[in-house]
């Protein structure tokens, strides 16, 4: 887990380079993309390859950013699923966790191909798509997540108002467990994305500019969602409502297939009470 006001201002290549180490083992045993497509030794050799550990640098407070969309993070800097049997489906070996719209990370490092970046999340770290992150200072970043108000999403998942032009704004999915700032006085008389507000919350989206810097949209979240203006009580009751709410839902081996696995599921529903949890089971249990 990462404190953040703790995070160091500087963190040196070599920190870098065991971070990344500690994540890119290959996984023991046969590896298959689909049923019938076995991985090669080419295809291991070109992932080791794209974490370009000779050209890390240390990273310091310019190296920041918040999270666009819901992204994936991988144990290495590719999008190629991994099964450790031939038929395999659920369990892809380099899938790792997610992380959700509005999340504060460091950039520590970015791929050879550039497409995909070493990022530290609050209790996680590992490979993201480069366009899943809007970089910005670490000072802004940081007060992106602390700004108050906040709107918190209670729901399994929800998702933003339908634009019919806007497709950065429209019907992006929330999970359980983000918030986002509120921008409560909002006027109802001031439209945002030539849309009226009357019926929705009006909260501030971090996105991404064609240049990769963060740029912050209000957008719309229907009064009807799933939704609180302060974390759900801390209770076991409110623990077993949260629960409930995933019932039914594919289960994702690391976030994957648009769901969570148990910790994941178990991370989600306490950030609904406010409580943040490690990513891995027993972490959790500890």
């Amino acid at each position: 887990m990462v404190y953040w006001p703790n995070w160091p201002n500087q963190v040196t290549a070599e920190s870098i380079r065991k971070r990344i180490m500690g994540l890119a083992s290959l996984p023991a045993g046969p590896l298959f993309m689909h049923e019938d497509k076995p991985i090669s030794e080419a295809d291991t050799l070109l992932w080791q390859d794209n974490l370009a550990l000779d050209t890390i640098t240390p990273a310091d407070n310019h190296d920041f950013g918040l999270i666009v969309q819901r992204t994936s993070v991988r144990r290495f800097p590719t999008a190629m699923p991994a099964h450790d049997w031939r038929g395999g489906l659920d369990i892809d070996r380099l899938q790792e966790s997610a992380l959700f719209p509005g999340t504060p990370v460091a950039v520590l490092h970015e791929s050879r191909d550039r497409r995909w970046v070493f990022v530290q999340a609050d209790n996680y770290a590992g490979w993201v798509s480069a366009e899943s992150v809007a970089l910005a200072l670490r000072e802004t970043v940081m007060a992106y997540a602390r700004k108050m108000p906040r709107l918190y999403i209670t729901g399994a998942q929800i998702r933003t108002v339908f634009h019919p032009y806007a497709q950065d704004v429209s019907e992006k999915v929330l999970d359980m467990g983000i918030s986002l700032p509120l921008l409560k006085d909002w006027p109802l008389s001031k439209p945002v994305n030539d849309q009226g507000t009357l019926g929705s919350w009006v909260v501030e989206l971090p996105l991404r500019n064609s240049n990769g810097l963060l740029h912050l949209k209000p957008v719309l979240i229907p009064r009807s969602a799933d939704v609180s203006t302060s974390p759900l009580p801390a209770s076991a009751a409110t623990l077993l409502r949260q629960s409930f709410k995933f019932l039914g839902e594919r289960y994702g081996w690391g976030h994957d297939y648009n769901g969570r696995d148990c910790s994941g599921f178990v991370s989600e529903i306490y950030r609904s009470l406010g409580i943040f949890m490690p990513r891995n089971t027993g972490d959790q249990a500890r």
